[in-house]
């Protein structure tokens, strides 16, 4: 999963480093954050203190997460069933 992410376009912002020479936030805690929030229903406020990445950062990653699975993902897992039973 967090391979997809890496390769996607979606996340160029939190790879690399910026012009400063600082790294990005890691992808990998930026996605376990965002299925935190979806699924165990945390707040970006509980993201900011177990992960120590700031909330803004996890609110601005969730809706380009969001995004990344309603098109890139979704084209890839979901399938409509061919026939009726």
């Amino acid at each position: 999963f967090a391979e997809l992410a890496k390769k996607s376009v979606t996340f160029d912002r939190w790879k690399g480093a910026n012009a400063c020479g600082v790294k990005a936030t890691p992808i990998e805690l930026l996605l376990l954050g965002a299925l935190r929030y979806l699924g165990r229903g945390w707040t970006f406020d509980d993201l900011e203190e177990s992960t120590g990445i700031n909330e803004e950062t996890h609110r601005q990653f969730f809706h380009k997460f969001i995004h990344w699975g309603s098109t890139e993902l979704f084209d890839i897992y979901v399938a409509t069933p061919r026939k009726s039973k």
